[in-house]
């Protein structure tokens, strides 16, 4: 197996996409996580609180196989992306507290990439 190295560019590069995307991940989770509710509001849960006894049921019990899979492929979407945001997340508070310009540096990738409505 070939050890691979990333150059700064290839980093640079994928860490700006990344950045790039958080807007759209945020909005897609949200959709996603709206539309689990509402599957899990239409499989005869009224709170998304049901969902793990739902998701537990035998399948001779469950009307619609279809409608389980797809609510556990979101919710496998959702965690992933979580996990996505998560990180993200994680890298801006360190980069926050990073002791030359951290606060600075911060500021301009928040205000760049991460809050809600991008500067114009």
């Amino acid at each position: 197996m070939k050890n691979k190295t990333l150059s700064p560019t290839r980093v640079y590069h994928n860490t700006e996409l990344l950045l790039e995307n958080y807007r759209n991940l945020i909005w897609r989770s949200e959709e996603s996580f709206e539309n689990v509710e509402n599957t899990v509001y239409y499989m005869g849960g009224r709170h998304l609180s049901n969902i793990f006894r739902l998701l537990s049921m035998e399948l001779d019990e469950y009307d619609n196989k279809h409608s389980r899979t797809a609510v556990e492929e979101r919710l496998f979407s959702l965690q992933e992306s979580k996990l996505i945001v998560d990180v993200i997340d994680k890298a801006m508070l360190k980069l926050k507290s990073y002791p030359t310009n951290g606060e600075r540096y911060f500021e301009i990738l928040y205000t760049t990439y991460i809050e809600k409505e991008p500067l114009h």
